[in-house]
């Protein structure tokens, strides 16, 4: 069996200099990400803030291109994959159980329209 001594400080001087230490990092960290937040999201940028309704409308715009229903956003040529559409339904699908009571009603409203939408047309792709 381990020496639980060896794991105890022999002062609470050591102690507090590395606890200090571990508060400068962290601070110091702290202070990187807000300038490298502010540097890569500034209002001039060409990306917006992300909102649960902008992640969710990506999702099912995922789902349909997935479905051969929506044209590829990068130009390709459209590619159907039936299995990566019914996992990202099911994406979807947790998110509105994992969000529930949590959501704005339009947000809810938006969400359970969309599972019931892209439901319907995956159906429908796997009886052709």
């Amino acid at each position: 069996m381990p020496d639980k001594k060896k794991f105890i400080f022999n002062s609470n001087e050591k102690k507090s200099e590395k606890d200090n230490d571990n508060r400068n990092t962290v601070n110091g960290n702290r202070q990187q990400f807000q300038d490298a937040k502010s540097e890569t999201f500034d209002s001039s940028s060409q990306f917006h803030d992300v909102v649960f309704t902008t992640f969710i409308n990506s999702l099912s715009a995922s789902a349909l291109a997935y479905l051969g229903l929506m044209e590829d956003p990068s130009g390709n040529a459209q590619t159907k994959d039936v299995s990566m559409a019914r996992q990202t339904i099911d994406v979807l699908a947790m998110l509105k159980e994992k969000t529930r009571g949590n959501l704005k009603t339009e947000d809810k409203e938006m969400l359970d329209r969309l599972l019931y939408e892209l439901r319907l047309k995956y159906v429908k792709e796997l009886n052709k």
